[in-house]
């Protein structure tokens, strides 16, 4: 999770929520070859924000529809690219 190793953890915390909602509907586990970093960087944002800001961030994350959640995953990158 990019997002969580750049510091955003609010970012971070809602594109996971959105992911966790789609693994949840399509009944996909995370991989176990992912499920260690997966869970360290879940750990990490959740240590760096208080309970109501990550459980709203998580909240945020699985409310988005894949469409949201792919335009919010993008955005960051769009950015940087316009920047170079």
């Amino acid at each position: 999770m990019v997002a969580g190793r750049q510091g955003q953890f609010l970012r971070a915390t809602r594109l996971s929520g959105a992911a966790d909602m789609l693994r949840d509907n399509e009944d996909i586990p995370i991989m176990p070859v992912d499920r260690a970093q997966h869970e360290q960087t879940l750990a990490l944002a959740h240590s760096q924000l208080n309970q109501a800001e990550w459980e709203q961030a998580w909240q945020d994350g699985r409310r988005m529809a894949i469409e949201e959640a792919i335009a919010y995953a993008l955005e960051e990158k769009l950015d940087s690219q316009a920047q170079t």
